[in-house]
């Protein structure tokens, strides 16, 4: 048997080559949600024991303040480590699959990552680019010892954004020249204004907050905004060898936790030394600048922010880059307390994004005093940072709210279209979390191309959104097979743009979303007429599992694509009256209330709130994570 060459993705048909990863026509290698879940309760084991090595490092050979070292390897190393243990674990799969009869193209992996890379724009890169996953092969093919060739692959990324790619997530008002114009005198005339007043809130990574921020004129008055700009010249730096060497080491996984996951493996004597080998080079390699080399940069810099910050308490949105993460931790030194917000979708209710049961391991988490949720709460056990959860609202959606009851007009109109398709964007490579990942490109693309037969059998005309180009390409044979069947029934967006508009619920009254994101927490928070499309409840806490089986009973969840055909035809015919039903609208508030609440006054809540805990609590400063 002639030995196929391990590629990332097949780039055409050559019966030469085998994919590691899969694609909408089924090929690569699947690890699948059991798998996953599995996978998941192995590596929480793992990340304290070696994240407590690193940072003890931190402290010897850079001299870093534990409470800092804490926090930005904490921030790092899990996300790293996860990519490398799925990438080997798929390369497994594929090897046992293939009896060991794989060949990996023989590459240069000596060259560095760009130093203004962060640890996001690293993880994004994995996610994304075909050549930087064929080093990833060769690297961690070497464990298994396939055969090297000299071969050139031709396979381009594709791009990944229009040029006039648009935002819209952040409009609170009605496209006109003249809002236009009025947002722009009204942002000038807070500028203005704010200089008077001395904020005691900083706010930081506002995300979507800034526009609900402006609307309630809260900066200034209340709020500060806390620029991270520094003159640091990363241009100057790259990987210091012996410093990496000193930080990352071989011996570090030799322990327990990393056995467990190479039984899992069944990886040879041989396999588990190359395994911990590539790790660590991995590792080497991988590991920002930004955390290690400039650490010291940034600290200096960031630390004489303080001279003209006079706040008590900070506000912060996203921000998992080193400097956000730095600024946080020195602020938390001096006893500033830290306030973060959440952000989007997927919290508090899958397993395995951003919600690690007993383990809070993104930056989030690891960086405040409180974590304001979207409703939802948790008992934190166990929590390396002895961050509070707090059940909260969403700032963002509570003024989008707003805006789509002024705009938003449920009639009985004539449509362009029946509903609106929005799938989720897929990234083609590894990602750090199992939920819209490429695992799940070809399931998701049999079922785009079952739900568009379906739809259109019973004459349903569908508007299909595409989230992303990347998408395009990852669905491109789907995207035909959709076009062919639904015909003059089916429409294909070529504009591609980021959110929910006017102009788009202008055209079709409700929209069918294939996962629970962002997306669809704005439809059932606004008011907007919406359904979902969901494999498997498996992924899901025991609570959402209980509240989807209610939203299932009303028409809200589907998991078949003949109960979502006739459900959108009930909401056709009945458009006044669906969002009336008494049962419809109690489970869709009980959802709302736990995973995306809003609230008219959400402003005064939130600077009372703030100041309440800024000022009372008593914080037990030194508490660190238990190394």
């Amino acid at each position: 048997m002639s030995k196929k060459l391990l590629v990332p993705k097949l780039c055409g048909s050559s019966s030469h080559e085998f994919a590691l990863y899969p694609d909408e026509n089924h090929n690569g290698i699947v690890i699948t949600e059991v798998e996953h879940l599995e996978l998941h309760d192995i590596y929480l084991k793992i990340y304290p024991v070696i994240i407590k090595k690193i940072v003890k490092r931190y402290e010897k050979s850079l001299k870093c303040d534990l409470f800092i070292a804490e926090a930005i390897v904490a921030n790092a190393v899990p996300s790293l480590l996860k990519v490398f243990f799925d990438i080997s674990f798929r390369i497994k799969k594929a090897a046992d699959s293939q009896n060991g009869n794989l060949s990996i193209a023989k590459i240069d992996i000596t060259s560095e990552l760009p130093a203004d890379l962060d640890i996001g724009g690293i993880i994004q890169k994995i996610r994304t680019d075909f050549v930087l996953n064929t080093e990833l092969i060769y690297l961690i093919g070497e464990i298994f010892d396939f055969t090297k060739v000299d071969v050139c692959l031709d396979c381009k990324n594709p791009p990944t954004h229009q040029n006039s790619f648009v935002n819209h997530n952040s409009r609170l008002y009605k496209r006109s020249i003249l809002n236009g114009l009025f947002e722009r005198a009204k942002k000038m005339f807070f500028t203005i204004r704010n200089s008077f007043f001395t904020a005691k809130i900083g706010i930081l990574n506002e995300s979507y907050m800034t526009s609900p921020m402006v609307k309630k004129g809260l900066y200034g008055r209340y709020f500060e905004k806390i620029g991270l700009d520094i003159d640091i010249d990363n241009s100057n730096y790259s990987n210091n060898v012996v410093l990496r060497g000193e930080i990352f080491k071989t011996e570090d996984f030799d322990n327990s936790e990393i056995n467990f996951l190479l039984n899992k493996m069944s990886l040879n004597t041989k396999e588990r030394v190359l395994f911990k080998s590539k790790l660590v080079k991995y590792l080497r390699k991988f590991y920002p600048i930004d955390s290690l080399e400039m650490l010291h940069d940034y600290i200096t810099a960031l630390d004489k922010k303080f001279d003209d910050i006079k706040v008590d308490n900070v506000l912060s949105g996203s921000g998992s880059d080193a400097k956000s993460i730095f600024f946080l931790s020195l602020a938390r030194k001096r006893k500033i307390k830290i306030f973060r917000s959440q952000h989007g979708g997927y919290y508090g209710y899958y397993k395995t994004r951003y919600y690690y049961e007993n383990y809070k391991w993104i930056n989030e988490y690891s960086s405040c005093d409180y974590y304001l949720t979207w409703g939802w709460n948790e008992s934190i056990q166990h929590n390396l940072f002895n961050t509070k959860c707090l059940p909260f609202m969403s700032p963002w959606l509570s003024e989008r709210k707003n805006f789509w009851s002024k705009n938003l007009r449920i009639t009985s109109k004539k449509y362009s279209f029946d509903v609106i398709i929005a799938p989720t964007k897929l990234s083609p490579f590894s990602s750090i979390a199992h939920i819209n990942s490429v695992d799940e490109i070809a399931l998701r693309s049999d079922d785009l191309v079952s739900i568009v037969q379906e739809l259109t059998r019973v004459d349903l005309n569908v508007l299909y959104k595409s989230p992303s180009l990347l998408s395009n390409d990852g669905y491109q044979v789907s995207i035909n097979k959709m076009k062919k069947i639904g015909k003059n029934k089916f429409y294909f967006m070529d504009r591609i743009d980021k959110g929910i508009t006017l102009e788009l619920l202008e055209q079709a009254p409700i929209i069918l979303w294939d996962t629970l994101g962002t997306g669809f927490l704005e439809c059932i928070a606004c008011g907007i007429p919406t359904v979902v499309y969901i494999h498997s409840y498996l992924s899901f806490t025991e609570q959402m599992k209980v509240i989807l089986r209610k939203l299932e009973s009303v028409g809200i969840v589907h998991t078949n694509e003949k109960s979502l055909a006739c459900e959108i035809l009930l909401y056709k015919n009945n458009m006044g009256k669906w969002f009336l039903d008494k049962k419809r609208k109690e489970y869709i508030e009980e959802f709302a209330d736990l995973f995306c609440n809003t609230s008219e006054d959400w402003s005064d809540k939130l600077i009372a709130k703030i100041s309440l805990l800024g000022s009372h609590d008593e914080r037990k400063y030194g508490v660190r994570a238990p190394w």
